[in-house]
Order: C-alpha cells, then sequence, then structure tokens
C-alpha cells in the first residue's frame, strides 16, 4: 500500500502489481473489509518523512485490529516509492522483499530518530506501545512484547503492563519525533453490517452521480431511495465525499449496465432494511406476549404480515 497515484503507477510498473494506493484518504473500515477478500498481510510504502510515517503508523492500528499481519517498507532514504523506483525498479523489489513488520520497523526507525536512550524508551512507550496493544493475535501481540523487552533491555512485565494501559486508557498517539500534533488512535470497531456496506456504496454512488454534469443515474431518485429505507441521509464531509466518490468509481466506472448494477444495489438495501424491521418487530412482539397485552399483540402481527410481503416480493425481483 502506498500514499500517491505516482507511487501505485511506478509501482506496478516495476512488477509489484498487488499495489493499492490509499490516495490522499484516511484507511477506513471499509476499505480494510474490502482487502481482507483479497489478503491477510499489508506491506506499508509511504513516504520516509515525518507525515509519511505518521500515516503509516495511522494506518497500521487499524489494519491491526482487523486482524491482517502488518509490515513497512524500508525506502533508506528515499522520499517516496516512485523516487526508488526511478533511480533503480531492482531496488524496490529488494525493499519489498525485506519488509520489516511494522513493529520492528518503528522500533528501528525510532532509534534512529531519539537523540538518548531515555528519548528513545519514550517515544517507543507513546508509538510503539499503541501498535503492539492493537494486535488482535494474543500470540503475536505476547511476542512483540518480548521483541521490544529485549530491544530496550527492560523487564517483560513492564512492558505487558504498559501495552495493556495502552490498550485502556490511551486516547491519543504522538507522531514520530515528539511531535506535539496528535491524532486519536481509533477504536476497535465491529464488522461492517451487509446493510452498512450496501448503504455506503450507493452513498458514494450518489455523490458521485451527483458531481457529473450528465449523471446516468438520478440523484434525486436515489436520495429518495435512501430516505425510504434508512430514514434520514446522512451528511459527510468533503474528505469523506471524495472517498467514497473514489470507491464508487473504482467499483462502477467501467460498467456498461450501471443502472442494473444500481438498481440491484437498492434492492438488496431495501431487503436489508426489511429483515431490520422485522427482527425489531419480533423482539417487541416476544415483548407484548410476555406483557399479554393482546392490541399490540394484534398490530404487531399484522406489521409483521405487511413485512413478510413486502420481503417476498423483494426476493422475487431479485
Amino acid at each position: 500500500m502506498v500514499e500517491g497515484q505516482m507511487d501505485l503507477v511506478m509501482a506496478h510498473q516495476a512488477g509489484t502489481k498487488n499495489s493499492v494506493a490509499v490516495s490522499g484518504t484516511a484507511l477506513t473500515n471499509f476499505h480494510l473489509e474490502t482487502l481482507k477478500r483479497f489478503a491477510e498481510k499489508i506491506l506499508f510504502a509511504f513516504d520516509s518523512d515525518d507525515a509519511g510515517i505518521s500515516a503509516a503508523k495511522r494506518s497500521a492500528i487499524p489494519a491491526l485490529m482487523c486482524g491482517f499481519d502488518v509490515l513497512a517498507i524500508d525506502l533508506s532514504g528515499e522520499k517516496d516509492p516512485a523516487d526508488l523506483i526511478l533511480e533503480n525498479p531492482e531496488k524496490w523489489i529488494t525493499a519489498v522483499s525485506k519488509a520489516k513488520h511494522i513493529v520492528e520497523f518503528f522500533l528501528s526507525t525510532l532509534e534512529k530518530r531519539s537523540p538518548d536512550k531515555r528519548i528513545f524508551r519514550l517515544n517507543v512507550e507513546k508509538n510503539v506501545l499503541p501498535i503492539i496493544a492493537s494486535i488482535e493475535s494474543k500470540i503475536d501481540q505476547s511476542h512483540f512484547i518480548g521483541v521490544v523487552a529485549t530491544f530496550l533491555d527492560i523487564p517483560r512485565d513492564a512492558v505487558a503492563e504498559e501495552v495493556q494501559k495502552a490498550g485502556r486508557g490511551m486516547t491519543f498517539e504522538r507522531l514520530p519525533g515528539g511531535s506535539e500534533n496528535s491524532v486519536p488512535i481509533p477504536e476497535k470497531k465491529s464488522t461492517p453490517t451487509r446493510k452498512e456496506m450496501i448503504e455506503r456504496k450507493i452513498y458514494g454512488v450518489y455523490h458521485w452521480q451527483k458531481s457529473m454534469e450528465n449523471p446516468a443515474v438520478s440523484p434525486d431518485e436515489l436520495s429518495a431511495k435512501l430516505e425510504e429505507f434508512v430514514g434520514e441521509i446522512r451528511m459527510f464531509n468533503d474528505s469523506e465525499k471524495n472517498a467514497l466518490i473514489f470507491e464508487a468509481e473504482a467499483f462502477y466506472g467501467g460498467s456498461a449496465s450501471i443502472r442494473d448494477a444500481i438498481q440491484e444495489l437498492l434492492q438488496n438495501l431495501e431487503r436489508e432494511a426489511i429483515i431490520e424491521a422485522l427482527t425489531e418487530t419480533k423482539k417487541e412482539l416476544q415483548k407484548a406476549e410476555l406483557l399479554h397485552d393482546g392490541d399490540k399483540i394484534a398490530v404487531l402481527l399484522e406489521k409483521m404480515k405487511v413485512l413478510m410481503g413486502r420481503y417476498n416480493k423483494n426476493q422475487k425481483t431479485l
């Protein structure tokens, strides 16, 4: 995973065709869940300056939480992958083959940037321990606690205790080099539901089509369907909209039958909304039965009947 579009093009030309780019957007759970269908390991190849290293760390934590094995490519003083590939494509291939686990990468990087052993230990505490705390596998987490203990020459129990604290109470992380800029450590979130993933795709198509002079699908039609199936329309900032549009173009930009694809998305969203409503109605019905509320039971049974009718009709059109 690289940062920019030029890095991506150059990486593909050098032969690493399993490369993708964040392209100026934040790495989201949606991106990670999409990538998880194709790979279990991510190699980050971000710029070697402070901003690039910080971006690698911000991206590594949610990736580790998602269960990826996360490595980092050492660019050996080059500013970015494109520069290295332009100089010598073979150096890029070698760098990829020698990628280090993200914990080991940060340990070696922070050691070079820290003026003395005490500052180095503090930087490890602020930057590396939250990364270890975010590792999904407890066995892997235990291994890297041992690595840090050996690297810093301090008791393993002390490192383990601080990792536990980082996992429980750390709400902000510092950028490498002791920068005062702070960014939140993302909370570990559950996998998006099927309905949420479909919603995101439709929002992406909506904002993509809205930005076009001659949209293939009416944005007003999409907006109306979203309002019908999910309620109030969500608002997104410019960065989020750009990410949604990028994803929509990647999925549907080359499709000759975009209207059919969107229609199928809308039908799937309707089905998930009906299933969600059926689940909630069933819970309400169980409560009404416990309270022997005959009137409410009759209303809820009728509601269940209507929802099942809508569900069966939806299934026939898929």
